[in-house]
């Protein structure tokens, strides 16, 4: 349903950038042939906060034996409990009666438009989410200036008009996400395939449950899913993997819903992973059916252009490293790596910022770089290293281009960049810095996206 819909999106904003591998971003007029990992990846979905179905259904086989292990993961007995067709029939019945009916569920979570607000790791977000059955759902954050898009097997991101294909990790969770979107829809339940096993009696925001193991020979995974007894409606599902980074039972609890023509749509949501709560939703709006242009592709923004625009205000992990640039993508893995340590969530890409450039130290071990990494933090700034820190970065007006090729490609730009600033009106603040968009592990040197940027201010 909605929130988790929401998840996954979010969480395509910390699946990426990889601080393990090797690599060497390029400074002004150098380059490198095995640059640092990083890109704008994240949230893949875990499914929708809405009853988004309207997929390839199933339908409740209640005569099939029940199979599963204990709801959470946990093991079950060597005879577990199983729910009797009939109990079967009359949980499910109950809770597409209860919300809204066979027809108008079916009708309705088809095709839909969501505009939602809440927390991600701490963090406010604003978006619009998308969703046509069975597998398209594109999100769009108005804080952040981020699109993430979903098209069968097609995935997308975007940020600040860069367009970068998933990493692979992240294509792969798709089916799931698709699944569970349609799954509490509920009116997939009535098609043929589906298995039950009665579990324990639960409790969802201090309401008394009743929970079915659902299975099904083409479902990644079982899914425990609960009812509220005293409703009906759909109180949480949960299932055993990975959610942003995160092993363990994904849950997602709906706590409040919301009547929308004859329906009950989910209002207020929770999703949590191994325990760590990863999304505070609140639907803020709900219209049938979605836009189809907003399922297409967007236009790569253009390359070699000089543009300007203004970073947001933000909290980056970072350090400054003395060396080759050959040693920067090891460097990277470390702060990423104390910055998890810290508790912290990464956000986007990692930034390269140059200190000094090659041509202005006569050691070619000398140059200095500045690594950023933007991260949940709250505002006090606790976490500190004797290497590592975090720092708040204001609003920055930046003069960028993007840039599509080999690192040396990517360097060599910025003295024309300079000279485009000093053409234009605009005095240079800050040392010039860069934006790695692309995995180089997973692509060709001549695709690689990077971002060059220079901190500037209008002088006429």
């Amino acid at each position: 349903m909605r929130a988790y819909v929401v998840a996954a999106a979010l969480v395509i904003l910390v699946a990426g950038c990889k601080g393990d591998e090797k690599g060497t971003p390029a400074g002004e007029g150098a380059g490198s042939r095995t640059p640092p990992t990083g890109k704008v990846s994240g949230p893949a979905p875990k499914g929708g906060k809405s009853p988004a179905s309207g997929a390839p259904s199933a339908q409740v086989d209640c005569k099939a034996p029940p199979t599963g292990k204990a709801s959470g993961g946990e093991s079950g007995s060597k005879t577990p409990p199983t729910v009797e067709p009939d109990v079967a029939v009359v949980i499910i019945d109950r809770a597409i009666a209860a919300t809204g009916g066979l027809a108008a569920i079916k009708e309705k979570f088809a095709a839909y438009t969501v505009v939602s607000r809440g927390l991600y790791l701490g963090t406010p977000y604003e978006m619009t989410t998308a969703w046509v059955a069975p597998d398209r759902m594109v999100m769009v954050l108005s804080t952040g200036g981020m699109t993430m898009g979903y098209v069968g097997t097609e995935c997308w991101n975007t940020l600040d008009g860069v367009v970068v294909d998933c990493l692979p990790e992240e294509a792969k969770t798709l089916p799931m996400s698709f699944y569970l979107a349609r799954l509490e829809g509920l009116y997939i339940l009535k098609e043929p395939g589906y298995r039950f096993e009665m579990r324990e009696p639960g409790e969802v925001s201090g309401r008394a449950t009743d929970v079915l193991r659902v299975t099904h020979p083409d479902a990644p995974v079982p899914v425990d899913m609960e009812f509220y007894r005293d409703t009906g409606l759909l109180a949480r599902t949960r299932y055993d993997g990975s959610f942003g980074g995160t092993e363990g039972p994904v849950i997602h609890d709906i706590l409040t819903y919301r009547e929308v023509d004859g329906v009950q749509f989910p209002r207020k949501s929770l999703v949590t992973a191994g325990g760590k709560r990863f999304v505070d939703d609140m639907t803020m709006s709900v219209s049938w059916g979605a836009d189809a242009a907003l399922f297409a592709r967007p236009a790569q923004r253009p390359l070699g252009v000089p543009a300007v625009r203004t970073l947001p205000d933000r909290v980056v992990a970072f350090v400054v490293h003395k060396g080759p640039y050959e040693e920067l993508g090891g460097v990277l893995g470390e702060l990423m790596a104390w910055a998890t340590s810290a508790g912290l969530d990464i956000m986007g890409p990692p930034t390269f910022v140059y200190l000094t450039a090659p041509g202005q130290v006569a050691d070619p071990a000398g140059p200095v770089t500045e690594i950023r990494v933007p991260v949940t933090a709250s505002r006090d700034l606790t976490a500190q290293h004797a290497v590592y820190a975090l720092k708040p970065l204001e609003e920055t007006l930046v003069v960028t281009q993007l840039e599509q090729g080999p690192y040396e490609k990517a360097g060599a730009a910025f003295g024309p960049l300079a000279a485009w600033c000093g053409e234009n009106g605009y005095e240079m603040v800050g040392p010039p810095m860069m934006t790695g968009y692309s995995d180089p592990t997973a692509t060709p040197p001549d695709a690689l996206l990077n971002e060059l940027l220079w901190p500037v201010r209008k002088t006429d």
